[in-house]
């Protein structure tokens, strides 16, 4: 009787982590590679000072969801009120998952 082989083990093509104090540069492309169809700017208008104070203070968790191993969306959770968590989520799912137009 032949042994079974199996395929190598893949990792899943969607992982979410949390990004612990982020590099402000990277909060900046990823907002605006995700957001820029949506005419996102606020955040890419901020100084580094007024960014930092958001997504690197203590009660915002920054979260990248990553696909293929590429960072591709964004949520934030604040936790500043008690009790109470505010999120942004964004995310590039959509443009992921439909069909490149044809080209013409």
């Amino acid at each position: 009787m032949a042994t079974p082989t199996f395929p190598p083990a893949r990792s899943p093509p969607w992982s979410l982590r949390q990004v612990e104090t982020p590099p402000l540069d990277w909060f900046r492309n990823l907002y605006r590679r995700v957001g820029e169809q949506w005419l996102w700017i606020s955040r890419t208008r901020m100084s580094d000072a007024e960014l930092a104070a958001i997504v690197q203070s203590p009660p915002v968790e920054i979260y990248a969801l990553g696909h293929e191993g590429r960072d591709e969306g964004l949520l934030e959770l604040d936790f500043a009120s008690r009790g109470i968590a505010k999120s942004s989520l964004s995310e590039s799912l959509k443009n992921l998952s439909e069909p490149a137009p044809a080209a013409g």
